[in-house]
């Protein structure tokens, strides 16, 4: 089954890293990167039929400063989402029909 995952660092704190962020896997697959339209580094393979393990090991330098907030941010359950909104995710109409 085709999968996508999105479990690096944000090319953004490149800089930052004081080791490489490689996403590794048991078993070794052939896993492809490219960079999606927001610019975080997704990760595409075929997960097998067996167990899969997914790991990664790095260290990363960081201020420790507290990250912006927007105090009017809104989050939206999921359930209460439509269809048009999955297409802001770049993941179609029904992300149950397995396109990807």
């Amino acid at each position: 089954m085709p999968f996508i995952a999105l479990l690096n660092v944000h090319p953004s704190r490149a800089t930052d890293l004081r080791q490489p962020d490689r996403l590794r896997s048991e078993p070794d697959l052939s896993i492809e990167q490219y960079t999606d339209t927001f610019g975080n580094t997704c990760s595409r393979f075929a997960v097998p039929a067996d167990d899969l393990r997914l790991y990664n090991s790095f260290t990363i330098e960081d201020s420790c400063a507290l990250d912006e907030v927007n105090p009017n941010a809104r989050q939206i359950p999921v359930e209460k989402t439509t269809a048009r909104g999955w297409f802001f995710f770049g993941w179609g109409a029904d992300v149950r029909e397995g396109r990807y």
